[in-house]
C-alpha cells in the first residue's frame, strides 16, 4: 500500500483528508516536520505538508526530493503567489484544507501519478515564472537544439506534448487522444527523455513558443 505521510498541526483540519484516504493508502499524520525526513529516503510516496510549517519554501523542498518523496501543499486560502513560486519550486501541487473529499483523492492520484494539481488559470503563470527563472544561455542557441528534440518525436507523442503544453492532465488527454492514461504515462516518459526534461511544467516550458 502507497504510503503517504501528513505533515500539520491542525488535527482537526485533517478530519476529512484522513477519511478519504485511510481505505487507499497508508497513512501516518505528524504535527511538524520529522529532524530526520531526508535521512529515511523512499519510505513515504507523497509528503501532505501544511503551508504553516513551512519557514524556507526552497529549503523544504529540497528536504522532500531527498527523502524520494513528492509534495502536495495544504493550507487555509494560501496566497496564489506564493502556490505559484512553490511549484516552481518544485512542489507538485497545492490544495486547501476544505476541499471536497472527491478532490482529496483525485489530488493524490494525480500528484502521485506526476501530475500538477494547482488551479487552472495559474498554470500559465506557473510555466511564465519557470521561463524567467530559466533562460537559455546564450551560446547553446537554444532555439536550434530544441527543434532538434522536437524532431526526435514521434507524431502520437506529439498530439501529447501539445495537450501537456496547455495544461491538459493525463486523463484529459487519453480522452481526446482515445488512449489510455497507462499509454499517456507511457508516452510522457518517452517524451521526457527525448526532450531531456524532468517533469511536464518543464515540457510545457521548452516548447513555449514552438510551432509543433
Amino acid at each position: 500500500m502507497t504510503a503517504i505521510l501528513i505533515l500539520s498541526p491542525q488535527s482537526g483540519a485533517l478530519n476529512q483528508w484522513q477519511t478519504a484516504l485511510d481505505q487507499a493508502y497508508d497513512i501516518t499524520i505528524e504535527s511538524s516536520v520529522p529532524t530526520k525526513l531526508a535521512h529515511a529516503p523512499n519510505t513515504y510516496t507523497l509528503i501532505i505538508l501544511d503551508v504553516t510549517l513551512i519557514t524556507d519554501i526552497s529549503t523544504t523542498i529540497n528536504e522532500v526530493k531527498k527523502a524520494g518523496a513528492t509534495l502536495l501543499l495544504i493550507g487555509q486560502q494560501w496566497p496564489e503567489p506564493m502556490q505559484i513560486d512553490a511549484l516552481v519550486t518544485g512542489a507538485s501541487g497545492y490544495c486547501d484544507f476544505d476541499i471536497s473529499p472527491t478532490l482529496i483523492t483525485k489530488a493524490v492520484e494525480s500528484v502521485i501519478n506526476g501530475e500538477i494539481w494547482i488551479r487552472r488559470h495559474l498554470i500559465p503563470q506557473v510555466i511564465g515564472s519557470l521561463v524567467q527563472r530559466n533562460p537559455p544561455a546564450p551560446k547553446q542557441e537554444p532555439a536550434q537544439d530544441i527543434n532538434a528534440l522536437i524532431k526526435t518525436l514521434s507524431r502520437r507523442e506529439l498530439d501529447v506534448a501539445k495537450l501537456i503544453r496547455v495544461g491538459k492532465s493525463n486523463k484529459r488527454i487519453a480522452n481526446t487522444l482515445h488512449i489510455s492514461e497507462r499509454t499517456v504515462k507511457a508516452h510522457l516518459t518517452s517524451i521526457f527523455k527525448k526532450m531531456e526534461v524532468a517533469d511536464r511544467l518543464h515540457l510545457a516550458v521548452s516548447l513555449k513558443g514552438f510551432d509543433i
